[in-house]
């Protein structure tokens, strides 16, 4: 070692106010489980974080960290939580409002436009916005996703959890390459690596000799465990092997009938548990760990099956898995939608002798890593907000060009950004019932 003595990195003084963590409700989601791990590593280094949300019930109420704040405003459909949020920030005045998930960040946009208190706004999506937008049927989450265009832009910080999904907002919202910023996700801490130490009570895990296949995730569309079970089937012919996939959803039904036509016989081959609040035990247990979505923004279980040691292939679906895996480096990547490839992957992975993944595969994806970003983040939130005079009006104002017509009546981008933002924020304040807020 040399004798030169690096200086001593002196971490930010927290600043005076709130932060506040917006999100729609407590159901389990990872946009959840990372805004309240934010919250409450942020508290633990002296921040005063608060989580607003627009209804308190769900199965991730338990998890709020100890001592920060729950503000439920208790309104099932969010888009009737626009005037609670908007005297919300009235009346506490954080320093920032930091939002995620595409129908909670346009209703905070609105608040923070309507209000008459200039909050600054950082929103985050947490998936690949162009293909979720597609994959929806229903008309308020196609309005949601329409509102992310003219809104988003008028944030001061726009986040995405990855680079591919980054560059993906950019281009769907129409700003400028560079303008969304990459914030990685906090995913592994001590918790989830003592979890991981719990043992296993499942029969899969009690013969040896029979290796189990893991996936984790929602039983829904985008997470393809149609592919999965389709792949595991022949993988099947060369390796005595079981499947375990965790997480409920409402696939669940197509997915049991469709392993039982591909000959999986349920609790002996395959087995649908259910969700599970420690799915770290059973990756650590498990051989292989396998992701088989159409798409991610980041997927977090990708990297906690990385931290628990257990050898993974996954899809190299937009956006998060190949950037996770070093382009292939950390684990095998295939092509979406491919039964064929994933089962090879599968086979290959279970031929050898398990390949346990370097610390180096999630390192950057640590608390003490992730954490840092979000202090940056918070430091320039709060500059805005002091370089900010209280003059600025709560609403885009329409500048006045040399011949004295406002702008906007020329064909701009921002011109018809303003037209927009007239539209739908009348669109919120009927929806919302909202009529003046103090």
């Amino acid at each position: 070692m040399s004798g030169v003595q690096r200086p001593a990195l002196v971490a930010p003084s927290p600043p005076d106010g709130t932060i506040a963590f917006w999100l729609p409700s407590l159901q389990d989601g990872g946009a959840q489980r990372v805004f309240l791990t934010v919250a409450g590593l942020l508290h633990e280094r002296g921040y005063d974080t608060e989580v607003v949300v627009g209804e308190g019930r769900g199965p991730m109420r338990d998890e709020v960290p100890e001592g920060v704040p729950l503000i439920d405003l208790e309104r099932h459909r969010l888009q009737r939580a626009l005037p609670d949020l908007m005297r919300y920030l009235s009346r506490t005045k954080p320093r920032c409002l930091i939002s995620t998930i595409e129908h909670a960040n346009v209703l905070a946009v609105a608040a923070v436009r309507l209000g008459r208190h200039r909050t600054p706004i950082a929103v985050r999506t947490a998936n690949t916005i162009s293909l979720l937008s597609r994959k929806t049927n229903k008309p308020t989450d196609r309005v949601h996703y329409f509102m992310t265009k003219p809104l988003y832009p008028l944030a001061d910080v726009i986040l995405a959890p990855s680079q591919g999904a980054a560059t993906d907002l950019e281009r769907y919202v129409g700003v400028e390459s560079g303008r969304v910023r990459v914030l990685p996700n906090p995913v592994v801490g001590p918790d989830l690596l003592a979890a991981a130490r719990q043992p296993v009570d499942h029969p899969f895990f009690d013969t040896p000799d029979r290796p189990v296949v893991l996936s984790v995730g929602r039983l829904v569309e985008q997470k393809d465990h149609a592919t999965l079970l389709d792949a595991f089937a022949r993988t099947r012919r060369h390796h005595d092997a079981r499947l375990m996939i965790l997480g409920d959803g409402p696939l669940r039904p197509m997915l049991l009938a469709r392993a039982q036509e591909l000959g999986l016989q349920p609790g002996v081959d395959v087995d649908f548990p259910g969700f599970d609040p420690n799915p770290f035990r059973f990756m650590a247990a498990a051989r292989l760990f396998v992701l088989s979505s159409h798409f991610e923004g980041l997927p977090g279980v990708l990297i906690q099956a990385l931290a628990c040691g257990t050898e993974v292939v996954s899809t190299d679906c937009p956006s998060g898995p190949r950037e996770i895996l070093a382009d292939g480096a950390h684990g095998r990547l295939v092509p979406v939608r491919d039964a064929g490839a994933l089962g090879e992957a599968m086979a290959a992975a279970l031929a050898g002798p398990a390949r346990p993944p370097a610390p180096t595969s999630w390192s950057r994806f640590s608390h003490e890593s992730a954490i840092g970003n979000y202090v940056t983040l918070i430091d320039d939130l709060c500059g805005t907000a002091d370089r900010r005079s209280p003059a600025v009006p709560s609403a885009p104002a329409a500048p006045v060009s040399a011949r004295g017509l406002p702008a906007h009546s020329r064909p701009t981008d921002r011109g018809l950004r303003v037209r927009r933002w007239d539209r739908l924020t009348s669109y919120l304040v009927v929806r919302s019932g909202h009529r003046e807020v103090g």
